[in-house]
């Protein structure tokens, strides 16, 4: 009677280890196949139209938002048209060496007229054209933040035209003539020292300055008018340091 009991305990224990295996081994084919399907549909999975993905919003959208989100945006958009321009110019770079495919990109052409485009002449100038407008406004207060947002001479215009570089300065002088307004002059001056250093800005005012000279389109009176504000931006620049300020 003890080995029948002893029999059918053995019995019914396999069956359950047996039932107990099947149910793990299925487990496991399920385990398998849905982490096989996942990475099937990362793979297959298409990224999303750059429509999608981020739309640089306009004016009228950032004056719905608050100072800080304003500020974050910005923040941004700046980062992400920086990794863009980074990633595919040194992609490119790399596919310039020898047996690299040619055209090395399928839409190449296209990207090259976009990074063309970012630092479009045509473009920058009309940027520039706004900004030295603008050149003067001072920062607004941030009460969102425990610090200010920092700017070259607490003027976000002003820090613009110094982050462009050397041709915000060429496009300065050219404007200085026609520039009414003492103060923007005055800024004018400083970006020019900022960017060229004293000894260059001096030198190119002196050039622009014979060039109203030998202007024929220019009347007698506006030539006065504008040797007049060119060497007071000439003054400017003469109290100023030596040595030019290095931005990083």
């Amino acid at each position: 009677m003890h080995k029948n009991k002893i029999r059918s305990y053995f019995r019914n224990s396999s069956k359950t280890s047996i039932f107990l295996l099947l149910i793990l081994t299925l487990l496991v084919c399920d385990s398998s196949s849905g982490i096989s399907l996942a990475q099937r549909n990362t793979v297959e999975k298409k990224p999303e139209s750059p429509d999608k993905e981020c739309i640089i919003k306009s004016l009228a959208f950032f004056n719905e938002v608050s100072r800080k989100e304003a500020m974050n945006i910005s923040k941004q958009y700046n980062v992400a048209i920086d990794h863009f321009y980074i990633e595919n110019c040194s992609m490119l770079r790399k596919t310039r060496g020898l047996g690299a495919p040619n055209p090395p990109v399928k839409n190449e052409d296209e990207l090259l007229s976009l990074l063309g485009g970012i630092h479009s002449h045509t473009k920058i100038a009309g940027l520039i054209d706004v900004l030295l407008d603008r050149i003067n406004k001072k920062q607004r207060p941030d009460f969102s933040a425990n610090r200010k947002l920092f700017f070259y001479e607490n003027r976000p215009a002003f820090h613009a035209l110094v982050l462009i570089g050397p041709n915000a300065a060429h496009a300065a002088i050219k404007k200085i003539g026609s520039e009414p307004d003492k103060e923007k002059r005055y800024y004018i001056s400083l970006l020019l020292w900022r960017l060229l250093g004293k000894k260059f800005a001096l030198l190119y005012l002196d050039d622009a300055q014979k060039k109203v000279e030998s202007d024929s389109t220019l009347s007698d009176k506006m030539k006065a008018v504008y040797k007049s504000r060119y060497s007071n931006v000439n003054d400017e620049l003469k109290k100023m340091k030596d040595k030019k300020r290095v931005e990083n």
